[in-house]
């Protein structure tokens, strides 16, 4: 029955018997440069805006687990929609395709994000147990202007965008995943290539695989106890860059891993050694800090905000990023850590309490960044959370 189902809806959604639209509704919010995703035949590659007539790039991300004939598109909004519009798009077949998939063992996409699969060495001096993959540096604003650090001075073990737990109990033991110093954990790519997604228009995808494992005194590897799948979706804009990170930690062992209360630890982000007082050599001032509930860096430790936004100037240039928590995220507004001298903040769940990632269960969080140059535009910042939070709907019909 089910080969049956699937050749009806062949015949039902054949190019050869119907034209397919989509019909996008802003719902209750205005809509701008907003990514627009949805489930269609698999066979298309493009839109067309019926209101003007342009062709759009359709950017295919993979195919549909539940229909082997259907598939998941992505394409940025052409042109502003304001709140309770709607606009309909033609979906349209090329006779060639942008879209082609790269196996590659680092990841430098349009030379704005870097994604490091390979250990990277600390800096010279710096003990080996010091050595990370699977994190991102550096990540740029669209004029070019890096925001992260790596291995900075003072916290050699903190990296760009990267995800880790420090305060955990696994097998009764102590396990900081966090602070590579302490000899009890680490996190670390696989290794192996992934699987580079790309588009002529600027638009990105790949997956890659971690494990957050346990270490003995030596700095040895031991234990995998998390197995984690990266998913990150990147998005140019004529304003901005953004980039969608979706992390999944699946505890693969017999034994459960407990993530203890503590005050930080989680989703994290280090912002630029020109914004760094260790570093004597790159400091210039001090990063800012903006919160969704209008909190600066003083007053936004362990508070539970939509968003969070990192910015000031580089070499005089204005610069910034803002992330988002997604509403599915467990403790969703999670509380965030921010530092109060050194220039880095993360997304901490443990800071309201005590949770476990039991033997075969999964913990998933998602993040969009968005980087940004100038000051934070507090209008377009609230627009993009809630394109984010509460996306606008989209209906696949025929013409």
């Amino acid at each position: 029955m089910k080969q049956l189902n699937y050749l009806l809806f062949l015949f039902v959604l054949s190019p050869l018997t119907a034209q397919h639209t989509i019909n996008l509704s802003a719902g209750a919010y205005d809509r701008q440069e907003t990514p627009i995703w949805f489930i269609a035949p698999s066979f298309y590659n493009s839109v067309i805006n019926l209101s003007n007539k342009d062709t759009l790039a359709l950017h295919f991300i993979k195919k549909s687990e539940d229909n082997p004939f259907l598939a998941h598109f992505v394409f940025i909004l052409d042109q502003p929609l304001e709140k309770g519009q709607e606009r309909t798009y033609q979906l349209h077949t090329k006779q060639s395709s942008n879209n082609k998939s790269i196996a590659i063992t680092e990841v430098n996409i349009y030379n704005v994000l870097q994604y490091n699969i390979s250990a990277k060495s600390p800096p010279q001096g710096s003990p080996d147990y010091y050595k990370k993959s699977g994190f991102f540096h550096p990540v740029r604003s669209p004029q070019g202007v890096i925001l992260t650090d790596d291995f900075p001075v003072g916290h050699r073990h903190q990296h760009g965008v990267f995800n880790a737990w420090v305060n955990t109990t696994f097998q009764n033991k102590p396990v900081d995943f966090w602070n590579q110093q302490r000899l009890t954990g680490t996190v670390k790519s696989k290794g192996e290539n992934v699987l580079l997604k790309t588009t002529a228009e600027q638009y990105a995808s790949f997956e890659d695989e971690l494990f957050h494992c346990t270490v003995n005194e030596k700095g040895e590897e031991e234990i995998n106890v998390l197995h984690e799948i990266l998913a990150v979706n990147f998005y140019a804009t004529n304003s901005h860059y953004i980039f969608d990170f979706k992390s999944t930690h699946k505890n693969i062992t017999s034994d459960t891993l407990f993530i203890n209360k503590y005050h930080y630890g989680g989703m994290a982000f280090r912002a630029s050694a020109m914004w760094n007082k260790e570093d004597t050599i790159h400091y210039q001032q001090p990063m800012q800090v903006l919160t969704s509930e209008g909190k600066n860096a003083a007053e936004s430790n362990h508070t539970r905000p939509n968003w969070v936004c990192a910015f000031g100037e580089i070499d005089g240039k204005a610069v910034g990023i803002v992330v988002f928590g997604h509403p599915d995220n467990f403790r969703f507004p999670q509380p965030i850590r921010v530092h109060p001298t050194m220039p880095y903040f993360c997304f901490s769940p443990m800071v309201e309490g005590a949770f476990y990632i039991a033997p075969e269960e999964e913990y998933n969080a998602a993040y969009r960044f968005v980087t940004f140059d100038g000051k934070p535009d507090i209008v377009a910042i609230e627009r993009m959370w809630l394109d984010y939070a509460y996306p606008p709907k989209v209906y696949l019909g025929q013409q």
